[in-house]
């Protein structure tokens, strides 16, 4: 599972500016940031976070979960190890011992 693009960018620039709809963490993160903003006025804010809310929604993720999200003390960012809607990656796959076996490159040597 490849995580969200946008949750790693912001990891690593907090500031950064993109939002993927299709991720739970991105919309907590927007809508945490939105909360935190003080050069706007508050009936403003409150519209946009509105809009944002229901964007998300409609992109099928749970209120309960974008709430809890973003009324966290920290920015919001999609866990590793946990996919854009926040459930557990399922585990990579190992190879058995025997396919990882080296192989000399002289005859008649395994």
């Amino acid at each position: 599972m490849k995580p969200c693009e946008d949750c790693q960018a912001s990891r690593e620039a907090p500031a950064h500016a993109l939002h993927c709809p299709t991720c739970l963490w991105c919309g907590a993160r927007l809508l945490w940031k939105l909360a935190r903003l003080k050069t706007r006025p508050p009936k403003e804010i409150k519209q946009r976070q509105t809009r944002v809310f229901n964007d998300w929604l409609r992109y099928g993720h749970g209120q309960e979960a974008l709430r809890a999200l973003a009324s966290g003390e920290e920015m919001p960012l999609q866990p590793i190890g946990q996919d854009a809607n926040g459930e557990s990656a399922p585990p990579t796959p190992t190879k058995p011992h025997s396919a990882t076996k080296k192989r000399s490159l002289r005859r008649g040597k395994d």
